[in-house]
């Protein structure tokens, strides 16, 4: 799917010109239209430059989570944003997780996992899951605090919210 920003909404007041309808607006793109001018060039080429839309998609709000399970080789877990609602009857999620990642071999091997959204308390756990501090398996489990659901998948005490799931298919 491709897109493309627009800018902010104007509006006009009596005959003069447009005024921006939020300050907001104007320090977005003081700070980030020159990469939305170079992400709309590339958008139109149909060649989107990697850099720019990677940084233009760092912007985008959604929450962050991690994903958690215990497997045949201990506790496993990673930092996800592409969790989505699919039904509530049944109710049922999908999580998107790279094909050759550990976590998701320990979840196909346990058959279930946890969803946990995190607060902006927790933002520090987002970097240790994602592996840019520099820890890694078990040692990740240290920080935060953990128990155990029915399944048997990790859940942190401090998450907004908790999803005890067990697998129902995976596609690669």
């Amino acid at each position: 799917i491709r897109g493309r920003f627009s800018g902010a909404r104007q509006r006009r007041t009596g005959n003069g010109p447009a005024k921006s309808v939020n300050v907001r607006h104007e320090r977005f793109f003081a700070r980030y239209g020159p990469m939305i001018k170079t992400l709309e060039a590339a958008l139109a080429a149909a060649v989107p430059e990697a850099a720019a839309f990677r940084d233009a998609m760092a912007e985008v709000a959604s929450a962050a989570h991690l994903v958690t399970t215990t497997g045949p080789s201990g506790r496993a877990g990673m930092t996800a944003t592409a969790i989505a609602s699919l039904s509530d009857a049944p109710p049922t999620l999908l999580a998107c997780i790279e094909a050759g990642s550990r976590t998701l071999a320990a979840i196909e091997a346990s058959g279930f996992f946890c969803v946990n959204t995190l607060s902006a308390l927790d933002y520090e756990l987002a970097g240790v899951f994602s592996g840019r501090a520099g820890i890694s398996g078990e040692a990740r489990f240290d920080r935060g605090e953990w128990t155990v659901l029915a399944t048997g998948a990790p859940v942190l005490k401090s998450a907004l919210v908790s999803f005890d799931c067990r697998l129902v298919a995976a596609r690669g």
